[in-house]
């Protein structure tokens, strides 16, 4: 699936919001949430049909209906930094960690236990429409990006529950404007008045979005006030 929005908040990096202590190994995750911006219609349209997704798989798998994908502003899309050794896992491929993505080599401590097998791909689109392979940390707040996202079905069995869980992770981010271009495509207010209000219609003068497949416009999106 291809999402788009305004990044709220995000945490990309390898080891994602991990406390860097073993105890919270199982819990770490990378994570994006998006919200419209402003931009309700489109937006909403994204958020009806990762709920549709979700709840088909939930009937199919017997889940329990508690999983969600955000407030009716927000999409939520996350993965688990770790995944836990087994010794009967054979041939596993393993993100080699080093001082770069591991500084205080506290991720490599715990190697026998667990593992990080994936790196969520963060890329910058040109104007040009190349992309470039960037640092997670050039993804910001308030950035417009597009998410590759997969739906991801967790089984759950224990005494008091039997079922599944869906969830919606991401695999690659590429960030189509930066903040600083979103805010270059409004004109600036003239008085206080028209600030005000045009803080608060900011996103909804935004956006065609066109993604087209094929042809010399592959991967195209455009922004563009709708007034014009």
């Amino acid at each position: 699936m291809l999402l788009h929005g305004f990044v709220r908040d995000a945490s990309l990096s390898v080891l994602g919001n991990w406390s860097g202590k073993g105890r919270d190994a199982a819990s770490a995750v990378q994570y994006i949430e998006l919200e419209s911006g402003g931009c309700h219609v489109p937006f909403s349209a994204q958020l009806r049909a990762l709920r549709n997704v979700r709840e088909v798989i939930e009937m199919r798998a017997g889940a329990a209906f508690d999983a969600d994908v955000g407030d009716d502003d927000c999409i939520r899309l996350e993965r688990r930094v770790f995944t836990k050794v087994r010794t009967t896992a054979r041939g596993v491929e393993s993100v080699r960690l080093t001082d770069v993505n591991d500084p205080f080599r506290r991720a490599r401590k715990i190697a026998a236990m667990w593992r990080v097998d994936h790196v969520v791909t963060t890329i910058l689109r040109r104007p040009s429409g190349d992309h470039i392979a960037v640092s997670s940390d050039v993804i910001t707040v308030g950035d417009f990006v597009e998410v590759t996202a997969t739906a991801h079905v967790e089984l759950i069995r224990s005494r008091k529950r039997r079922g599944a869980k869906v969830t919606f992770q991401m695999h690659e981010v590429v960030r189509l404007y930066s903040a600083r271009e979103v805010a270059g495509l409004y004109k600036r207010p003239s008085t206080e008045s028209d600030g005000a209000a045009a803080t608060g219609a900011r996103a909804c003068r935004v956006i065609s979005i066109a993604r087209v497949r094929g042809g010399a416009g592959a991967g195209d999106v455009t922004m563009k006030p709708l007034s014009e």
